[in-house]
């Protein structure tokens, strides 16, 4: 349901400039589409608005040495999230792809993907709600993954810098990656974060930050209001059940601030949205108990949650 609701006119318009032949079968800019497929497109020079996804740019440099006279793509306003493009252009470049960015445009040629072998990292958003869960656990407490590159170009990996202000530290040692509280830790009484890079992170600083009462002020959110749910709109509504007080700035900025009530009994709707769903699951640390409504919505990145979560707190599912 949510996926007709976000708007998609940006990526259409430019595969309709391209040569792409794309209708669209409900409400017009939004899913559901009709696509046809051709042999082999022209290519060739793209405008496309980068304010509102990065999603659009991938998926268009993704296809781009297949088209006859491969692609230009021209970025109009200011990049959000250009991490995710340079990650891109980094996986593509394994894979034989020349890539050129001059000022504002990438410009990819017409070249056939070499083939090879890599090696797929675990994700660190998902793990960023486990630092959150290890922060607000009692200090004897320690986690390890497997997977967790050190030199990951993944742009979420500004989570271990985030929460090394917040007394953990990760350690490398090969595959096993160990996060480990620092005892007796003193923690700030305010942080500030530009998330720009990394906006998926925010709901998990934010609860984290809201749980341990540091006022907290997080800055390049701009994209958050077109994800599976208005985020900003969802912390703001979620965190204040708890006795805080969130203000949005411009739609593109947080800041929490107040005394988190703790022992609670709270119930906290997904708005559909997974990462809704994880990020406020820790805070069962602080509450009497806490209720994760349509728990199932994780399923669309990490469908283990729940039961890994298990090793740590006794989860029930409710009828």
């Amino acid at each position: 349901k949510r996926i007709h609701e976000r708007p998609i006119n940006q990526l259409v318009q430019a595969l309709r400039l391209l040569g792409a032949d794309i209708t669209y079968t409900g409400k017009e800019d939004f899913a559901p589409l009709l696509i046809k497929g051709q042999s082999q497109l022209k290519g060739g020079e793209v405008a496309i608005d980068s304010s509102i996804s990065s999603q659009f740019i991938s998926a268009l440099m993704l296809i781009a040495p297949h088209y006859k006279e491969g692609i230009k793509i021209n970025i109009i306003n200011s990049m959000v999230s250009e991490s995710f493009i340079t990650m891109t252009k980094t996986m593509m470049e394994e894979f034989g792809i020349h890539i050129e960015i001059e000022n504002n445009s990438i410009i990819i040629p017409r070249t056939d993907y070499t083939s090879g072998t890599i090696f797929i990292e675990s994700d660190y958003a998902s793990a960023s709600y486990w630092y959150s869960l290890l922060v607000l656990m009692p200090n004897d407490y320690s986690l390890s993954f497997t997977g967790l590159k050190q030199d990951s170009i993944q742009p979420d990996r500004k989570v271990t810098q985030i929460y090394s202000k917040l007394g953990i530290e990760t350690i490398y040692n090969h595959n096993v990656t160990i996060l480990h509280k620092i005892n007796n830790f003193v923690n700030p009484t305010s942080l500030e974060f530009d998330l720009t890079d990394a906006p998926d992170l925010a709901q998990t600083i934010a609860c984290t930050c809201a749980a341990l009462d540091i006022d907290l002020e997080l800055n390049g959110l701009q994209t958050l209001v077109y994800k599976e749910t208005n985020r900003l709109v969802a912390l703001k509504t979620e965190l204040e059940k708890f006795g805080k007080k969130v203000e949005i700035i411009q739609l593109n900025s947080l800041k929490i601030s107040g005394i988190f009530k703790t022992g609670l009994r709270m119930s906290i709707p997904t708005y559909m949205d997974h990462r809704m769903a994880m990020s406020f699951a820790p805070l069962c640390v602080k509450c009497e108990s806490i209720i994760i409504e349509d728990s199932e919505v994780v399923c669309k990145s990490y469908p283990m949650f729940w039961e890994e979560l298990s090793n740590f707190a006794t989860i029930t599912k409710l009828k």
